[in-house]
């Protein structure tokens, strides 16, 4: 059966239709170990140097500052607020400075426990904040919840971007307490530093961008292509897009709302990439990976550990996008420029920088370099330093011949 007859006999999947079904979230399956055991083996491959680097283990820390950096290029190519708006909201929603004249009523008699697990499991939070507003008790009643004060201490863009989508009704607190205390990607295992909103799932940022479980729709292309009405979709989880924002690299204007629903929630996690496919055979011109849908639904999410309370925003390598640069640079194609250009976008948790430092030589000179500048006082230049290697051959510059 080929696609555009599949689009026109598909029927719902759900038992009861689509009315009250809850929101789907994507579980590990054998097609996720399978993709944990191709990536594990790939980055077998991937192997820069098998020979591990020693050092202090008390330099773990400075080496993590000195030798790698936020992949502010991928972050900022999904939904992404700016700081500066927070602080309009921000004292309000993360502290409470007032004394509470009244009180809650027949809720008041309820013991505090209780009250905390309606507000974390049971609340959406849509809900959670439409109580906290009630009044100053309830204020404190929600702000005293530890998970909250975490969430809106570390992650409040990200809360906004879930509010400003309208995606809140459709979870709870303890549903995004989940995604922030947890640390790697749900389908491959590495570093996941994003969200996707419609499935509420961590991933990274590779796994975002191509795998068929995360992928999106508008709500009219699903009416389109699954014989749906737009009344089958009133109880499935949709979100509006942020308007007047760019999104993916290079940037995609969205200069108005659209309305979006995960593919997953209808065909299920294992009938994902059906849309994905007819955009293509419709237009092969337009962008497949990543289709900025994907992107413009997502949004960047740090890890917490729940029992330390460190906060990790992921981090890249240095010595990897070094690598990258001198390879374009040269304008030759080698095994090692393919590592290279595999490793350049790779988002590691510190525990895994720290791994991967181990074996990336690159990173290791410059790790030295620092240390031997701070005995005499002096700074890195890293373009002088990399022209001085041989990394970067002199007197060309990225697409320059």
């Amino acid at each position: 059966m080929d696609i555009m007859t599949r689009s026109r006999t598909i029927q719902c999947p759900l038992p009861g239709g689509f009315g009250k079904q809850r929101p789907f979230k994507i579980e590990p399956n054998e097609n996720t170990r399978r993709v944990r055991r191709e990536l594990a083996e790939r980055d077998e491959k991937l192997q820069i140097s098998n020979d591990l680097y020693q050092f202090d283990p008390e330099d773990a820390g400075d080496i993590i500052y000195l030798t790698s950096y936020r992949h502010m290029r991928s972050e900022m190519s999904v939904i992404n607020i700016n700081p500066r708006y927070h602080r309009y909201v921000g004292h309000s929603i993360c502290q409470t400075v007032y004394t509470p004249r009244t009180n809650l009523g027949y809720l008041d008699k309820l013991p505090l426990e209780l009250l905390h697990d309606i507000c974390i499991n049971y609340l959406d939070l849509r809900s959670l904040f439409t109580f906290r507003h009630t009044n100053r008790r309830a204020q404190i009643v929600v702000h005293n919840i530890r998970g909250y004060r975490t969430f809106t201490t570390h992650a409040l863009g990200a809360l906004c971007a879930i509010f400003r989508s309208q995606i809140a009704r459709w979870y709870t607190l303890r549903d995004l307490l989940g995604l922030l205390y947890q640390r790697d990607c749900t389908f491959c295992g590495r570093f996941g530093g994003y969200v996707s909103l419609t499935s509420f799932t961590r991933c990274c940022y590779l796994c975002l961008s191509h795998l068929p479980q995360l992928e999106v729709a508008t709500v009219d292309e699903i009416t389109m292509y699954y014989s749906l009405a737009e009344e089958d979709l009133e109880d499935v989880p949709k979100m509006w897009m942020v308007g007047g924002q760019v999104y993916s690299w290079p940037g995609f204007w969205c200069k108005w709302p659209i309305h979006v629903v995960a593919e997953g929630h209808i065909s299920g996690p294992d009938g994902c990439g059906f849309i994905d496919q007819i955009r293509f055979l419709l237009d092969p011109a337009f962008p497949k990976n990543p289709h900025p849908l994907r992107l413009m639904t997502a949004t960047h999410l740090p890890y917490v550990d729940r029992a330390s309370g460190h906060v990790e925003y992921g981090v890249a390598c240095i010595g990897c996008a070094v690598g990258f640069e001198g390879i374009i640079r040269a304008d030759e194609v080698s095994e090692l420029g393919d590592k290279y250009y595999h490793l350049e976008d790779i988002v590691y948790s510190e525990e895994g920088f720290i791994k991967h430092f181990r074996q990336c030589p690159i990173s290791q000179v410059i790790w030295e370099e620092c240390c031997r500048a701070c005995d005499l006082g002096q700074t890195v230049d890293l373009e002088e330093l990399s022209i001085r290697k041989g990394w970067y051959k002199i007197g060309k510059g990225p697409g320059e011949k």
